[in-house]
């Protein structure tokens, strides 16, 4: 994939100041024909001593499965393709284990007993928790609803700042983000044709793409809550390389409105890997046409 700081050609389309909470041309599309293969979530966790430690939780539809993988401070390795093996993979629905990172010793517990499940996904949706204990002095639960017991130890800051979700076949294709800690859940859906792409939020549409052929790659600034949020998309593998059909659309919350397209500063898997304080959230979506 070419260096997406170059996707600002002659071809490529931008368009600004475009409102979620403004009247849509088309409504939302009702059917969803995508499969959902993996979803990878990472969290923040600060601790007291003002060390950051950052956690990577990706559930797995084949094999049903979870797996963890942590890092220190604002950087994360660019991680494997997550259907791959890996020692990190937890089949067990209740439990416990050990890992160390760096000089702490991290405790990661989960209760996936009674956890309910979307149709056909392998994230939980209710009911099931997975929680970490970093030096046995401070915790925090990095995902799920019920609450763990802790003997000891004091609650540690933690925020979800990015995720990726990784699909076969985009034609109709919704989830959920939340671009700041407290703001709403939106509803977000990809629509993806041979010759067009539509994106809607809450059932509105917020970014319409013609002639995919030329305008394969682009970005456009849409407005959540009142907050910029960039949307980038790539789909030249999708539109003409049969074998492999890939495609990306990130979605990423700006800093504030005057400051500049994250796109203009870095390639898409670095900005993957870093967060700041300032850009609290992202979303991305990679898909494919097929199972390869």
């Amino acid at each position: 994939m070419r260096d997406l700081a170059t996707c600002f050609g002659e071809h490529a389309v931008k368009v600004s100041d475009s409102y979620c909470s403004g009247s849509s041309s088309s409504s939302s599309p009702a059917t969803h024909r995508s499969v959902l293969t993996a979803v990878s979530s990472l969290y923040s966790i600060t601790l007291s001593t003002h060390k950051r430690l950052l956690i990577r939780l990706t559930w797995l539809n084949n094999p049903p499965c979870f797996a963890l993988s942590f890092a220190d401070g604002h950087h994360f390795p660019p991680s494997t393709t997550p259907s791959d093996p890996s020692k990190n993979h937890i089949k067990k629905k209740k439990g416990s284990r050990s890992f160390d990172q760096g000089d702490s010793k991290i405790n990661a517990v989960w209760d996936l007993s009674s956890a309910k499940y979307a149709p056909g996904g392998s994230e939980p949706v209710s009911d099931f928790f997975v929680a970490v204990i970093v030096d046995a002095r401070e915790h925090a639960v990095i995902a799920g609803d019920k609450m763990p017991f802790f003997c000891g130890g004091s609650p540690a800051e933690s925020a979800m700042v990015a995720r990726k979700e990784e699909v076969v076949g985009l034609t109709n294709y919704s989830t959920k983000a939340r671009f700041c800690e407290v703001g709403l859940d939106h509803e977000i859906t990809i629509r993806l044709r041979e010759s067009e792409m539509a994106m809607f939020v809450d059932r509105k549409r917020v970014v319409f793409v013609e002639s995919l052929q030329w305008n394969f790659r682009g970005c456009q600034t849409v407005f959540i809550e009142g907050l910029p949020v960039d949307v980038m998309w790539d789909v030249h593998d999708w539109r003409f390389n049969e074998s492999s059909g890939r495609s990306v659309i990130l979605f990423r919350r700006r800093s504030e409105l005057k400051s500049r397209l994250w796109m203009e500063e870095k390639e898409l898997e670095e900005k993957e890997t870093k967060w700041d304080d300032k850009n609290r959230f992202s979303l991305l979506v990679s898909a494919s046409k097929s199972f390869i």
